[in-house]
């Protein structure tokens, strides 16, 4: 055991550790090495004497990956940064009986399984086989973590084939976001942990971000398939509460792990199909529910070279075509042939009825039901090298690719948005001896977004809006451009000291975001007569003349370090102490326009180009907590913690308060301008607009 003495000697290697990150690394986003697994435990003979100089080896079944150490004068040994799987291992000293245990496992992300070992005197012929699985228990930290393994992945009954429905299975999760059920296809994927924001989560693959920077969400436009098929997760692993420095944050974690290629080759395919003839009538309803829904892919797995690489691929598409019920109110042939010229153009694009109203020959009623086809298709792939025994890489490619089309009831008009989704991690693992490890990621996230609603290849898109009491007529035509791109880098070393294990690391996380926006104008009449007239009440812009937003860039920067210390003070408590530093940067925008009050919200305004908000330069972080089987009872164990957890100020394309600065909003009356009439004249209003606008475009 180790002495009193080496427990300051660790903390003061803890501090010393810490700052002299602090001098040498700009840091950010979670980038805690959750990806890999350890064994740790202590080797002891018959009659409870620790066996120093043993030699401890770990062996995955699938991949061949072997690491080793020797235990130190206390018999204790520590097997860090271990791939996700199940293990054989063997103890072996001169003197002893071989000890070899099969089965142990799976490990998962962040696990850090014990295993204490009792040796028996023999000779190196003679081997003690033991055969068993991992402890489900987690007794080297205060972590709470709730993982779903790749074998109760395959047995559950995803509705939606999503992996947001294993977030669901988790304690304390719920949608924070939703403006659809759940496998619709169209639902918004926004999750808090325990009642925390939704805007602090992390969504990771492979350890690095792979969320929807706009929103914070794990979604692609509200699709099903996200992240990665659920034939690639080898293992879907959340946190929530009593986070190590490791983590930033202050909300949740998700962290979806990929499978790896084995040594021998795997591989399924799949058709999920869901249609009218197989679903039930709602209780409420007198027919089924009209949808077809194909989910079809497969998953390959296997080696390259004989434990050395190995390669996945996935592939999962999904179709689903459902019909929108329209019931619309719609001007009459004779009605239209009132109507002032101005407004043939957008008759022509407003059906006729399909059906009269009784009493009222100026309008009727149009019922259609559009089929609305929704198309997915997620691709991954990833290579596994076990470049030597001290060294190993693997890189993981992902897109996701939706096309949603939904035609509306008016002539020639759709709904029509394109979201493209690509994430790239690279990580390499270097060992430098049985006690110091170090593993670097690098992470690429890209997300495209094109939104059209209206006449797709109109070359004269943007025909306005006109809202006319107890009527629909076509029009206000809408696009949105967006797109993201952010890149991290992080390291993280693992040293164990005596019982001490000691974590240093930190990383840098840059993202830029853009937008372009178009948006027709609104024009509102008080009565259908009005409207035949052209006699409008108001005309409203959200965009100002132009119907434009300006094109411009958000840009953000976050750096974050972490210190680390699990001692395990006796052989049933281990104390967890930690502390991280995040500098969540500045938000800034190409255009210099954004602006933010100073003080409360009717207070004045920055100057344009200053900071929207105070950047607060402490965000420290201190962690303690504790993991304790009391009376030797291995079946149970006692944790808690606290800590101090630092969230950053939401999403780049955060909230309305940054679009409304870029605008010029109008809104003309016919009070302002009795010549109101359509088309909007602008040079009958520019004094008017004047009164409306802060700021030029210019």
């Amino acid at each position: 055991m180790a002495s009193a003495a080496d427990r300051p000697h660790g903390r003061l290697l803890l501090a010393a550790g810490f700052i002299g990150l602090v001098l040498s690394w700009s840091a950010i986003r979670m980038t805690a090495q959750i990806t890999t697994a350890g064994i740790a435990g202590v080797i002891a003979d018959q009659g409870g004497a620790v066996i120093p100089g043993v030699t401890v080896t770990a062996r995955e079944g699938a991949t061949g990956f072997a690491r080793s150490v020797i235990t130190g004068a206390d018999g204790r040994f520590s097997l860090l940064e271990l791939q996700i799987g199940t293990y054989t291992l063997t103890a072996e000293k001169t003197g002893f009986a071989k000890y070899q245990q099969t089965g142990f496992g799976p490990l998962g992300p962040g696990q850090r399984a014990r295993l204490d070992i009792t040796m028996a005197v023999g000779t190196a012929q003679q081997t003690v086989e033991v055969t068993g699985v991992a402890p489900l228990l987690q007794t080297e930290n205060n972590v709470v973590r709730t993982p779903v393994y790749q074998d109760q992945i395959d047995s559950l009954p995803l509705n939606s084939r999503s992996p947001v429905e294993l977030l669901m299975q988790q304690p304390g999760a719920q949608i924070a976001l939703q403006y659809s059920a759940p496998g619709s296809g169209n639902e918004y994927l926004g999750f808090n942990f325990n009642g925390q924001n939704y805007v602090g989560n992390n969504y990771m693959v492979d350890g690095t971000d792979a969320s929807v920077i706009s929103d914070n969400t794990m979604t692609i436009d509200g699709g099903n398939l996200v992240m990665a098929s659920v034939d690639s997760i080898a293992e879907f692993d959340t946190g929530s509460q009593n986070y190590s420095a490791e983590v930033k944050g202050s909300g949740g974690y998700v962290n979806i792990i990929t499978k790896s290629g084995t040594n021998k080759l795997h591989g399924d395919a799949f058709e999920f199909l869901r249609n009218t003839v197989l679903d039930a009538t709602p209780y409420f309803a007198t027919r089924p529910e009209q949808l077809r829904l194909n989910d079809f892919g497969g998953t390959v797995t296997g080696p390259i070279w004989h434990n050395k690489t190995f390669f996945m691929g996935s592939y999962e598409g999904q179709r689903i075509r459902r019909p929108t019920p329209v019931d619309l109110t719609v001007p009459t042939a004779a009605f239209r042939a009132t109507v002032n010229p101005v407004f043939s153009q957008v008759l022509s694009y407003t059906p006729l009825p399909t059906s009269p109203i009784a009493g009222n020959p100026d309008i009727g009623t149009f019922i259609s039901s559009p089929s609305a086809a929704i198309r997915q298709d997620l691709v991954t792939a990833r290579i596994d090298q076990i470049v030597s025994p001290t060294d190993s890489f693997f890189g993981r490619y992902t897109i996701n690719y939706r096309t949603d089309l939904e035609p509306t009831p008016y002539i020639g008009f759709s709904n029509k948005i394109l979201a493209k989704h690509q994430y790239l991690t690279l990580s390499e693992t270097h060992v430098f001896s049985s006690t110091l490890v170090n593993t670097m990621k690098i992470g690429v996230d890209r997300y495209y977004e094109p939104l059209k609603d209206g006449r797709q290849n109109a070359s004269d898109f943007g025909l306005d809006g006109f809202t006319v009491p107890g009527m629909n007529i076509a029009g206000g035509e809408v696009s949105l451009v967006f797109a993201h791109t952010a890149a991290s880098i992080g390291d993280g070393l693992t040293w164990v000291k005596g019982r001490h294990t000691l974590k240093f690391g930190g990383s840098y996380w840059g993202a830029i975001m853009g937008r372009d926006q178009f948006q027709s104008y609104s024009w509102t009449f008080q009565t259908d007569q009005a409207f035949a007239m052209d006699q409008p009440q108001s005309v409203f812009s959200y965009f100002g003349p132009g119907k434009a937003l300006p094109g411009n860039h958000y840009s953000d920067t976050q750096q974050g370090l972490y210190g680390q210390d699990d001692f395990r003070a006796t052989h049933d408590l281990t104390i967890n102490f930690g502390l991280r530093y995040d500098n969540f940067g500045l938000m800034k925008e190409s255009r210099n326009r954004i602006e933010n009050v100073v003080d409360n919200p009717l207070g004045p305004f920055r100057a344009p180009g200053q900071p929207i908000y105070q950047r607060n330069n402490l965000d420290f972080a201190p962690r303690v907590g504790f993991a304790w089987l009391p009376f030797d009872q291995n079946h149970l164990v006692l944790r808690g913690g606290y800590g101090v957890f630092w969230g950053g100020p939401g999403s780049l394309e955060a909230p309305v308060l940054y679009q409304l600065n870029e605008i010029d909003t109008f809104n003309v009356t016919n009070l302002d301008n009795p010549n109101l009439a359509y088309p909007l004249n602008l040079a009958e209003v520019q004094g008017i607009l004047a009164t409306f606008r802060r700021k030029s475009d210019a």
